[in-house]
């Protein structure tokens, strides 16, 4: 595909996934603390919304490795949001960097 129709696709797909399609329940319980207790869920929520924002990059690039890129950084990225490490906006601006890492690759396979 075409890098900027690529690039944007994958942008789209961002803010689909990161709000339209992240409830109330995945943004309070993909963190290890809820309300200063242990949350035993986190790991699961965290890694289906991860999940849910490596789907469009595997059906845009039919590629596994960029599929799994996209996983483990959102997966990491969310983590240290999560944990007060990085900001709202460098959650973001991470995010939105390794969309655009994926669509430089994507658009040379």
């Amino acid at each position: 595909m075409e890098f900027k129709y690529l690039l944007v696709a994958l942008v789209f797909s961002h803010f689909l996934c990161d709000y339209a399609l992240q409830n109330d329940f995945i943004a309070k319980f993909k963190a290890r603390l809820v309300d200063g207790k242990y949350n035993p869920m986190w790991i699961w929520i965290l890694t289906a919304h991860a999940s849910i924002h490596a789907l469009p990059v595997l059906i845009l690039t039919k590629s596994l490795s960029l599929t799994s890129l996209m996983f483990i950084t959102h997966w990491f990225i969310d983590l240290c949001k999560c944990e007060g490490r990085i900001s709202f906006n460098q959650d973001q601006w991470l995010h939105l960097m390794v969309v655009f890492g994926i669509a430089v690759i994507g658009a040379l396979l």
